[in-house]
């Protein structure tokens, strides 16, 4: 069973730029969300290394893939 798709810093962006109906409205949005966003891609960094610490832990034959890690848990169907 595959984790549920978290939605990427760039994404949330993309998807309030598709949603405003104004560029007013956007840049509303986007300077109400610019530290959350920041704190949205910080988080996404640190999630990622400390997956790649696991990861290593349990296997240490297998490398770090980080492009297997955002195919698992980011990547959209």
């Amino acid at each position: 069973m595959n984790p549920k798709k978290k939605q990427t810093p760039l994404e949330l962006l993309h998807q309030a730029y598709k949603d405003s109906p104004n560029a007013v409205d956007f840049c509303n949005w986007y300077s109400l969300n610019r530290i959350a966003l920041k704190d949205a891609e910080r988080q996404l960094i640190i999630e990622t290394y400390d997956a790649a610490i696991e990861d290593a832990e349990m296997d240490l034959e297998r490398v770090f893939n980080g492009v297997e890690y955002w195919t698992i848990f980011y990547k959209k169907p």
